[in-house]
């Protein structure tokens, strides 16, 4: 997708893909792993459940089947992929159905001899449709969140059935910081823990290398970034902006200050219109 126009109808189409697709069982103790293309989709689902108040592990396919599923005992499994021959994940399934777990595999339909290997270990298959599954992942995640705690559920509840309308205020509300996103130039991408997923898909519609905001202590003098931060970090990284920008770093800043379930959605739709493309 090469215009605003377009990668809005993209979205669109990216969350009616969404709607219609069935979600794994939601249990405390869930274990989330992915495979790097598909990273921000699972932290999106990591993101509700902490905010619910489950006990939920984030981990990449690889570090999940070697260290983490041969001791656990209990736990739901969600691997997310975008892959189309993913040994990684099939080798999660693999760890999962020898120890008895729950196991849900995320992801565009792969190659019939991967399919194979998946049914054979029992794993179920949430298939993702569409010309654009990584958006369409991230969407479901938010999608298929537990009911959070407090009074909040209900206004999330609402944001969330209003994606479509959201877009529209997302390019009236965050019209600097597309404005910003779609500049080129940036030596990387920087960003703040809880919008982590909304910078990444940034990085895979450019190639830009995305960094932890840590980082930018490290940064050369004269250099140029852009950051996305989340409102409720920035208040943790208000001394290394201050010293960044004392040592001449410059730093562009996409401030999506919602609810920290919400935020990584209205993030990466900031990146989608500002670069005409989505995933």
């Amino acid at each position: 997708m090469h215009s605003s126009n377009t990668a809005r109808e993209a979205i669109l189409e990216a969350i009616r893909e969404a709607r219609r697709l069935e979600g794994p069982p939601i249990r405390d103790d869930a274990i989330i792993t992915y495979t790097w293309d598909a990273k921000p989709a699972a932290h999106i689902l990591y993101i509700t459940l902490l905010h619910a108040g489950l006990r939920t592990t984030l981990a990449h396919a690889a570090l999940a089947s070697v260290h983490i599923l041969p001791y656990r005992e209990t736990g739901t499994v969600i691997a997310y992929t975008s892959s189309d021959r993913d040994v990684r994940v099939v080798n999660v399934a693999m760890a999962a159905s020898a120890l008895g777990l729950e196991a849900y595999v995320v992801g565009p339909e792969m190659h019939p001899a991967v399919e194979e290997t998946l049914d054979q270990t029992g794993a179920k298959r949430i298939t993702v449709p569409g010309e654009y599954p990584l958006m369409t992942m991230m969407v479901a995640s938010l999608l298929w969140r537990p009911r959070l705690l407090g009074a909040r559920e209900e206004r999330v509840r609402s944001e969330v059935e209003a994606l479509p309308e959201a877009l529209e205020w997302v390019e009236s509300r965050y019209s600097r910081e597309i404005e910003l996103a779609s500049k080129g130039g940036y030596e990387g991408l920087l960003y703040t823990p809880s919008i982590e997923a909304a910078a990444l898909y940034h990085s895979m519609l450019t190639g830009t290398p995305a960094r932890p905001l840590d980082e930018v202590a490290r940064a050369r003098p004269s250099s140029r970034y852009l950051a996305y931060i989340a409102g409720v970090d920035e208040h943790n990284y208000r001394d290394l902006l201050l010293k960044a920008s004392l040592g001449q770093v410059k730093i562009d800043k996409v401030i999506v200050d919602t609810d920290p379930v919400t935020l990584n959605i209205y993030g990466a739709m900031i990146a989608s219109l500002a670069l005409g493309r989505v995933l």
